[in-house]
């Protein structure tokens, strides 16, 4: 004789697994999201630190070749976008500063010292105001850039006094 045994019936039914697949669609949803938010997060905060080293960076460098100049040469251009300024330095030594493909550049005595700011970034516009006081010569520079992959800006501004005019 054979004796059956009957088996119950182990698993899930087709109920439950819907309501799981759903459980897990929607806390896959909300993790990927949380993710997706972080990512963007840490980007625009590197683009932002980026673009505030460049212009910090540029701005200290042109400051201290501004104060260390005696006067400011005829070949300066004032109040435009793509400004510059020509410096002649106590030692007889030319400074120039412009914009070149986008950048930020400093030549000093026709030789090329280089990029004042990052090569992913963009230099719009580099100004340049003349202040003159009876006591001597101040330059005014203002600086924009940019990051064209997000269409980031950020200005930077200074007034910088020259050598022996205060």
């Amino acid at each position: 004789m054979f004796i059956y045994k009957i088996k119950k019936n182990i698993g899930f039914t087709l109920i439950e697994t819907v309501v799981y697949v759903g459980l897990f669609t929607l806390i896959s949803i909300g993790v990927l999201s949380s993710i997706s938010i972080s990512s963007k997060i840490y980007r625009t905060a590197r683009v932002n630190n980026l673009i505030t080293q460049s212009g910090n960076m540029a701005m200290e460098r042109i400051s201290r070749s501004i104060r260390s100049a005696s006067s400011v040469t005829a070949n300066s251009v004032f109040g435009t976008a793509l400004g510059t300024l020509e410096l002649l330095n106590t030692d007889g030594s030319v400074t120039k500063i412009y914009i070149s493909n986008g950048a930020v550049v400093m030549n000093e005595n026709g030789t090329l010292s280089g990029n004042l700011t990052n090569q992913n970034l963009s230099v719009p516009s580099l100004f340049f105001y003349e202040i003159s006081t009876p006591n001597g010569t101040a330059i005014k520079t203002e600086l924009l850039i940019s990051y064209t992959k997000t269409g980031v800006d950020k200005k930077f501004q200074t007034t910088t006094i020259l050598r022996n005019a205060y």
